[in-house]
């Protein structure tokens, strides 16, 4: 059997790639299309290309229905991106989402009723909202039927966290508290641990890391400017 050697072919990936796929969790099938298209791409010296289903099927033995479903999880967690036919991988690798999180649009508020439907004039001592449905009472109400009862995280969670929010409480980069989404989906997976309200577990995860990291900077630092006198 002939040794894998450079000589015989390589293909070139920058190194916060390989990094980056070193603290993602992906599956089976995820793993093997994504290489597939790190394959086409880079090992042909291309950012892009149209690669088939047929053609990862050849490369991955898999089947092309389970491939279509693993394209669509990569590009969801923006690992991947698509401009018409060809795929490439996300350079952008801070922007990639964690196990389980991907970005959904809450529905339009609607502004105009149908024809047959009257406007509710005011009447008695009872108020009607000025406004109709907005995302803010909409993401409440999500909230609401959410917390009944402790359970495990699901992708709908994520939309109702303010990650912009924690990101500037505790003053740390979006793709770490992002990461931390990750860990706690983890952990809850793993372990069974359910909560109620998984933007208060969120923060208590992104605080605990948070305040160890400056912790170990401070040391660090202190370490540093000790004279040796």
């Amino acid at each position: 059997m002939q040794k894998a050697q450079l000589e015989n072919g390589y293909t070139k990936i920058a190194n916060q790639i390989i990094e980056k796929l070193c603290t993602i969790n992906l599956s089976s099938y995820e793993t093997r299309v994504l290489m597939c298209i790190i394959r086409k791409t880079y090992g042909f010296n291309k950012k892009e290309d149209w690669i088939a289903n047929s053609q990862i099927v050849k490369y991955t033995q898999i089947r092309k229905a389970h491939i279509s479903r693993a394209i669509k999880k990569l590009k969801n967690r923006r690992i991947v991106t698509q401009t018409g036919k060809k795929i490439k991988v996300n350079t952008k690798t801070s922007s990639w989402l964690p196990n389980g999180v991907t970005i959904k649009k809450l529905p339009k508020q609607v502004t105009q009723l149908p024809n047959e439907v009257t406007p509710v004039t005011q009447t008695g001592n009872k108020k009607l909202p000025n406004e109709g449905d907005t995302k803010e009472s909409i993401k409440e109400t999500i909230q609401k039927k959410l917390i009944q009862k402790k359970r495990l995280p699901t992708e709908k969670d994520i939309l109702l966290i303010d990650i912009k929010k924690i990101q500037e409480d505790y003053k740390v980069p979006e793709s770490f508290v992002l990461s931390k989404w990750d860990d706690l989906m983890n952990y809850c997976h793993s372990s069974g641990k359910k909560y109620i309200d998984f933007n208060r577990a969120l923060r208590k995860f992104v605080k605990e890391d948070a305040i160890k990291i400056r912790k170990d900077t401070n040391a660090k630092s202190k370490i540093r400017f000790i004279n040796p006198s």
